[in-house]
């Protein structure tokens, strides 16, 4: 429980804030005690906030110090017992909001490609029927997404994975959004109509550009945090990638720094994801390998694939540090066992 104080109007009240969690991924944090608010940023599962005032489905919070911001109760388990009294009147961060930090911060947020838990857009003007199939009152549309997917997204007749493909989207081409939902978006590309994968579209405001546009996947923005660190002392059990980490700990810290929180070991890490054959890596997946000389396929060492069959690493070998090595180099080779995709 921490002090806080709220600006209401002219008149500023004391009184005590609760901490609290986010119990969900790919949260959105927004303007105003609206749905349809502009969104300032998204956070993750685990983010720690503080709760300064409630208003019917929404709270009031405070997050990496900046105040007067709205995420949906739902999404927020509280850490103490309630002491704070209700919103009154929205206040966007004027931090968002300026020529410095405004559309730029939003922007990126949504590159990330990440979505929203649950999220209720309008499929008409009037009344809107959300994917799960609830009906609601009509809200501003939501502006239109872009396929962030270095392999391309399918466009399908319906809401599922096993449902008949329309046509394949390379990736950076812009869709109009009809409805969104945590798991599939519909959306309309040309004359058709159809759903696409959530989690492989970045949400965006705005008008719609005609031709594909120039994105950086999720992946490639790990890899490119990831080589800063270039060099650092391998050590045992070490988590800090300044000053030294083990081959899961660089992994884990990582992932880390872009909200996402995997297990702490490298045997335990390919069931923070889903396997992927070795043909067919992209950027930002989990490689694994067998280095104890055991020969029974058993975990011991991690990495994340670069690209151009490279991996990125912190090895207690010869090249001691975090490194790159190629997938192809005969040691690897010989004790690489599986993959796997997080992202």
């Amino acid at each position: 429980m921490v002090g806080a104080l709220v600006t209401v109007g002219s008149a500023t009240t004391a009184f005590a804030a609760t901490d609290a969690v986010v119990n969900s991924d790919r949260v959105y944090v927004q303007t105003a005690t609206d749905s349809s608010a502009a969104v300032i940023m998204l956070i993750n599962q685990g983010a720690p906030l503080t709760v300064t005032a409630e208003k019917d489905r929404f709270y009031q919070v405070v997050v990496d110090g900046i105040e007067n911001m709205y995420v949906e109760k739902e999404y927020v388990d509280l850490q103490g017992e309630p002491d704070f009294p209700d919103i009154t009147e929205e206040a966007a961060p004027e931090e968002f909001l300026s020529e410095e930090a405004g559309d730029e911060e939003i922007g990126d947020a949504a590159l990330e490609g990440e979505a929203p838990a649950a999220l209720e857009v309008p499929a008409e003007q009037g009344e809107a029927t959300n994917v799960s199939g609830a009906t609601e009152a009509a809200a501003p549309k939501l502006g239109y997404a872009v396929v962030l997917s270095e392999s391309g997204l399918n466009l399908r007749i319906d809401a599922s994975g096993s449902a008949e493909v329309i046509t394949a989207l390379d990736n950076g081409t812009a869709v109009d959004i009809i409805d969104t939902g945590a798991e599939w978006t519909k959306v309309q590309y040309g004359t058709e109509v159809g759903y696409m994968a959530t989690e492989y579209l970045a949400i965006k405001e705005g008008a719609k550009p005609e031709q594909p546009i120039a994105v950086t996947s999720k992946g490639e923005k790990f890899v490119e945090y990831a080589k800063q660190f270039m060099g650092t002392p391998y050590v045992w059990g070490g988590t800090n990638l300044s000053r030294g980490v083990d081959c899961s700990g660089f992994v884990y810290s990582v992932y880390k720094h872009f909200g996402i929180t995997l297990n702490r070991t490298s045997r335990s890490m390919p069931n923070d994801g889903y396997r992927v054959k070795k043909a067919d890596l992209q950027k930002g997946d989990l490689v694994f390998f067998d280095t104890s000389g055991s020969n029974n396929g058993a975990i011991s060492h991690v990495g994340m694939y670069i690209g151009n069959g490279q991996f990125i690493h912190s090895s207690s070998g010869k090249k001691r540090g975090v490194t790159i090595s190629s997938l192809g180099d005969s040691y690897y080779t010989r004790t690489y066992v599986t993959a796997a995709r997080v992202l």
